[in-house]
């Protein structure tokens, strides 16, 4: 379970506690070797067990683990999404420290060199390897290989990558052993279904950009 506790030691090294957590937060089981009980609050990432209640405090809600959603509606209404008391899509790559916003945080992100871009001829319109256009294959944008510069994995095996070009648009990238084509973009006939975690994670880069004024790092 992403962010979540799974055992705690002693300073001489000691298991002291070590605990069960199911998929939505629920703690079934604390195991204590020290022969004593050991009170050990923290839950899903930035939720703290209140004992009276027997929820989870977010900060901003409470959260009911034996129901998976929160017991509060979200503060921005449904601005938020339609269903006001979600915690997370799943929680096992999603976490939702403050009880405001829901993050993305891959259980295997992709460790390893970006693939090569290969120009893919079949997709380029001035080769003869282009294979039609329209319903058949999308032409290949000029700018492709300058968003893959940009683009980021879709998952740990790092066979999809998405970019978005200066108008927003996301293209995706496919491939295998080291390598990597231009596959679709999201304004052609096919169409391009985009990951919601992806979209987020271009929207928080181009926030994080103009808070910087325009410069990485």
């Amino acid at each position: 379970m992403t962010g979540t506790p799974q055992e705690v030691t002693a300073a001489d090294g000691t298991l002291v506690w070590a605990g069960y957590i199911r998929g939505f937060g629920e703690n079934a089981a604390d195991i204590s070797n020290s022969g004593a009980y050991f009170h050990q609050p923290l839950r899903l990432p930035g939720q703290y067990f209140d004992d009276e209640t027997g929820l989870h405090y977010n900060l901003f809600r409470y959260y009911a683990p034996e129901c998976g959603r929160f017991v509060s509606q979200d503060p921005i209404g449904l601005a938020g999404g339609i269903n006001l008391y979600q915690y997370a899509p799943n929680p096992l790559s999603w976490i939702d420290p403050l009880g405001l916003t829901t993050e993305y945080k891959s259980e295997s992100p992709y460790h390893g060199r970006k693939p090569t871009y290969d120009p893919a001829t079949h997709h380029d319109p001035s080769s003869p390897d282009f294979r039609g256009g329209g319903s058949k294959t999308t032409p290949l944008p000029p700018d492709a290989e300058e968003v893959y510069r940009r683009a980021v994995p879709s998952d740990s095996t790092g066979k999809k990558w998405y970019g978005q070009n200066s108008e927003g648009e996301f293209y995706r990238y496919q491939g295998q052993n080291g390598e990597v084509h231009w596959n679709g973009r999201e304004k052609s006939s096919r169409g391009l279904d985009v990951p919601t975690w992806i979209r987020k994670r271009f929207n928080q880069m181009a926030a994080k950009l103009k808070r910087s004024g325009g410069k990485c790092g």
